[in-house]
Order: structure tokens, then C-alpha cells, then sequence
């Protein structure tokens, strides 16, 4: 499981990026959850999506709780980037 939680902008892309990698280093599939996030920006959007596509390639999967799914879908949407997620 990934957790996210707090101010996921651009500010912490960094420490986002590192976490996203450790859990893609342990191999299988990823659960995302979104219990506590507080404030996304696209930086994050974009990680996400990055994540994804990478599992994807390898044959393994981005799981999306719903908290976090509802969180993402709006902010995507207010991005103008709606059904991305």
C-alpha cells in the first residue's frame, strides 16, 4: 500500500517521487490510498499517471481507493485533464 496523505503539490514532488519508487521497487501491484490528503496539484497528477503507466507496461496494476479516486478525479477535472482517472 502507498499512502498519501497532507499537501501532495509541487513542493513535495520530491519526497512523493521517492515514496512512489520504493513502492514500485517491492514489485506486485499498488494500492493507493488517499486517507488524509489534503491538497493536490497536477506535479502530483503527473506522478500518479507516471506511476500508472509504468506498472502498466511491466504488467503489474495502480489501484485507486476511492477516497483517493474521488480526490484525484476532481482535481484532474478542475485541471482540465477530466477521465484521466
Amino acid at each position: 500500500e502507498l499512502r498519501m496523505s497532507g499537501c501532495l503539490t509541487v513542493e513535495s514532488a520530491g519526497g512523493i517521487r521517492d515514496s512512489m519508487l520504493k513502492s514500485f521497487n517491492a514489485g506486485g501491484d499498488i494500492m493507493l490510498s488517499g486517507q488524509g490528503m489534503e491538497t493536490i496539484d497536477v506535479s502530483f497528477i503527473q506522478l500518479v499517471v507516471s506511476l500508472r503507466k509504468t506498472l502498466e507496461a511491466g504488467g503489474r496494476r495502480l489501484e485507486i481507493d476511492g477516497e483517493a479516486g474521488e480526490i484525484l478525479k476532481k482535481a484532474a477535472a478542475e485541471a482540465g485533464l477530466e477521465g484521466i482517472f
